[in-house]
């Protein structure tokens, strides 16, 4: 569709002119008016229908890239699946002797990828934070119900607490790294994580989900046993990637006052402990932490900005669950929140 036309060649009368020509002038002036307001209309629904039309287009410019973020997860999945095929070795408990790189493994119903030769990979269990295992990438979450009753809890499944009698259990002998997560859907305040022995958030007394839709996220840390919250958790679809803050770092529980280390993931256990950032830090230094607690902890920053700006007080108040990853930029001069 071509723009309308809009007449723009007008000679209005002005007071300088002679009677007569001013009259002329009007006259004239005034015989245009009439067209001249139908071209206008014509103009602004033209206007109007390109406006629609740059919705349109923006709509589904979106929905391109929505599809080709869906599709280019379904290309790493596709490739990790492809790698792990090629060198599966077999479940880990039945191998002896010699392994070398490439190899997979299946252990704890988790796919890990050996990085660097084993002279007897039995010796070797694959964990989290191992030299020589690393975890096969993946995104997924099961989603289960749990109903009136008891449920054993398993690794990386999402519960939906559907009743207010639902009892998550959590298993008596977890081993590091397992996580564990659940909502409540139940319409009511009282549906229940059994801690089963172990302690969860540093309590020894089951969790008690009193606040309807609430959701939390918990992972196994062995040298505690300890259930620790994990920051970042917004919501949860069928098989959509579960992204936490500083997810690719080592998670690690700071029960006391600590300086903070290099590629750690601070889980902060005691309400009112301090965990101190590095005055001066090198650069790149990269950390993040995690209120897992009920009440306050601080982070202190000493002579250094956050973003820019000085923080005050220099200890900075982390309320309940509050999270975050940090990394020192040298080029900018200041803390750059990740």
């Amino acid at each position: 569709m071509t723009v309308p036309y809009v007449d723009t060649n007008f000679d209005w009368p002005k007071n300088s002119d002679t009677p007569t020509v001013f009259s002329g002038k009007a006259e004239t002036a005034g015989s245009k008016l009439n067209p001249w307001g139908e071209q206008l209309n014509d103009l602004g629904d033209y206007v109007n229908a390109r406006a629609d039309d740059a919705e349109t287009s923006a709509t589904q410019a979106d929905e391109h890239a929505q599809a080709a973020a869906e599709r280019l997860a379904d290309v790493q999945t596709a490739a990790a699946g492809a790698f792990a095929a090629a060198a599966y070795k077999g479940e880990w408990s039945t191998l002896v002797g010699p392994l070398a790189v490439p190899a997979t493994v299946t252990h704890q119903g988790r796919l890990w990828y050996l990085k660097q030769a084993l002279a007897d990979v039995s010796t070797q269990p694959p964990a989290l934070g191992s030299t020589y295992w690393g975890e096969v990438a993946r995104n997924e979450y099961t989603i289960l119900p749990a109903p009136a009753g008891n449920t054993a809890a398993a690794d990386r499944v999402l519960y939906r607490m559907t009743t207010g009698t639902s009892v998550l259990v959590l298993p008596a002998s977890p081993w590091h790294g397992m996580t564990v997560a659940a909502v409540n859907t139940s319409g009511t305040l009282t549906p229940t994580i059994n801690r089963n022995g172990k302690t969860i958030c540093g309590d020894a007394e089951n969790y008690i989900m009193n606040q309807l839709g609430w959701q939390i996220a918990l992972q196994y840390d062995a040298p505690s046993g300890d259930w620790v919250w994990v920051g970042g958790v917004t919501a949860y679809t069928e098989k959509v990637v579960w992204e936490l803050p500083g997810s690719d770092m080592t998670p690690q529980v700071t029960s006391t006052n600590a300086a903070a280390v290099n590629g750690a993931n601070h889980v902060l256990t005691t309400p009112g402990i301090t965990l101190t950032a590095p005055d001066p830090p090198t650069d790149k230094f990269r950390f993040g932490f995690t209120n897992a607690t009920a009440m306050d902890v601080y982070v202190a920053w000493g002579s250094k900005t956050i973003k820019g700006v000085a923080p005050s007080p220099t200890s900075m108040v982390i309320p309940s669950r509050g999270s975050a990853v940090v990394e020192w930029s040298a080029s900018a001069n200041t803390w750059v929140e990740q």
